[in-house]
C-alpha cells in the first residue's frame, strides 16, 4: 500500500508538470538511476542471476495492469459501486492465492510432499467470510452511494468464489508446472498470477 500510495503521488507530481524542460532533468536522473542500479546488480553475484529472469511475467503484468486499467476507467462511472469493492477483491485474492503458491514453491524446494487439496480449501472457505464482513462494512458506512443491494452482494460473491477457485488451481498447477521445466516458481509465478487476477476480477465484475 505504501508503494502504491508513493508511485501515485509521484505520478500525480509529474502529470501536473506541464513543462516539458523541467521533465527532461527529471527522465534524465532516472536514466542514470537505472544504469546505477544495474552496475550494482550486475556486480552482485547473488542476486546477478535474477537480473535475466522472470521478464516474460514482467512484460505480461505490464500489459494486464494497462488492460485493467482502461477496463476500470471505462465502467467505474456506469457501475459507482465498483470503486471501493475491486481493490479488496484484487488483494485478497491476491494475497490468498500469492500465499498458497509460495507454500506449494517451499515444499518443492524442500524437497518434501504435501496434500495441495486441504490447503486450498481452506483458503477459499477462508476468503468468502473476510469478503462478506467488508461488503457489510461497505454497506453500513454507504461507501457504494447506495448501489450495494442484494443483487449485486450475491453478483459480487459468485464472482469471488469463481475467480477465487480459478486462480488457486492455476496457481497450483502453474508452480508445479514451472517447477518441471526448471524454472524458479517465486520468480515466475507471482507476478503473473497477481496482474492475471487484477484482470480477470475488474473484467468479470
Amino acid at each position: 500500500m505504501s508503494t502504491v500510495i508513493l508511485l501515485s503521488r509521484i505520478g500525480q507530481g509529474l502529470f501536473n508538470i506541464r513543462s516539458v524542460a523541467a521533465l527532461v532533468p527529471l527522465f534524465l536522473l532516472m536514466v542514470t538511476l537505472l544504469g546505477v542500479c544495474f552496475y550494482l546488480t550486475r556486480g552482485n553475484k547473488q542476486v546477478a542471476s535474477l537480473m535475466y529472469a522472470g521478464w516474460p511475467p514482467l512484460i505480461f503484468a505490464l500489459v494486464a495492469t494497462s488492460i485493467a486499467g482502461v477496463l476500470l476507467r471505462t465502467h467505474v462511472h456506469t457501475f459507482a459501486a465498483l470503486a471501493p469493492l475491486l481493490p479488496v477483491l484484487n488483494g485478497t485474492i491476491g494475497n490468498v492465492c500469492t500465499i498458497y503458491a509460495s507454500r506449494i514453491s517451499t515444499h518443492l524446494h524442500a524437497g518434501t510432499c504435501e496434500r495441495y487439496n486441504p490447503v486450498m480449501w481452506i483458503l477459499f472457505s477462508i476468503n468468502l467470510p473476510v469478503h462478506w464482513f467488508f461488503l457489510l462494512f461497505v454497506h453500513i458506512l454507504h461507501l457504494a452511494h447506495g448501489s450495494l443491494d442484494w443483487k449485486l452482494w450475491c453478483l459480487y460473491t459468485t464472482a469471488c468464489a469463481i475467480i477465487m477457485l480459478g486462480m488457486l488451481l492455476l496457481a497450483r498447477y502453474l508452480t508445479v508446472g514451472l517447477w518441471k521445466r526448471n524454472y524458479d516458481p517465486d520468480n515466475y509465478t507471482n507476478p503473473f498470477l497477481y496482474r492475471l487476477w487484477t484482470m480477470v476480477s475488474e473484467t468479470t465484475t
